[in-house]
C-alpha cells in the first residue's frame, strides 16, 4: 500500500531520473545520514533502472562508504542545497523536517 502524500503548493508531480538523483549526491546523503547508521544501503542498479536496499541490521555498526571515497563534494552539494531550502520551509511550515505528529498547515497569508 503506497504512502499518501500531500505536494503543498505543487501544481505537478516531477520524477527525478536515478541518474541524477546519484550523480547529485542525494544518493550518498540519504545512505550516510539515514541507511547506513541503520545497516541499510540503497543502492542503484543501472541496468534495470531500479533502486534496491540491502539488509545489513544484523551488523551493529552499520554500513560505511569504502574508505579513501571523497564524499565532501556531493555531502557539501546537499547541505548547501538544505541550507538554501531552510528558511522557505520554515517561513511556510514551522519546521524544516516534518514532525511525526499530525500536521496542520498554517494559513496562508495571500496579502
Amino acid at each position: 500500500m503506497a504512502e499518501k502524500i500531500k505536494y503543498l503548493g505543487a501544481t505537478t508531480r516531477n520524477p527525478l531520473d536515478l541518474t541524477t538523483f546519484r550523480d547529485e549526491g542525494y544518493l550518498q546523503e540519504a545512505n550516510r545520514r539515514f541507511f547506513h547508521p541503520l545497516g541499510l544501503a540503497l543502492e542503484l542498479d543501472m541496468e534495470t533502472n531500479t533502486l534496491r536496499v540491502w539488509d545489513y541490521r544484523e551488523d551493529p555498526e552499520g554500513m560505511i562508504f569504502a574508505e579513501g571515497e571523497d564524499l565532501r563534494p556531493k555531502a557539501q552539494r546537499i547541505a548547501d542545497l538544505m541550507h538554501a531550502r531552510l528558511a522557505p520551509r520554515m517561513k511556510a511550515l514551522s519546521f524544516f523536517v516534518q514532525p511525526a505528529e499530525p500536521f496542520q498547515p498554517r494559513p496562508m497569508n495571500n496579502a
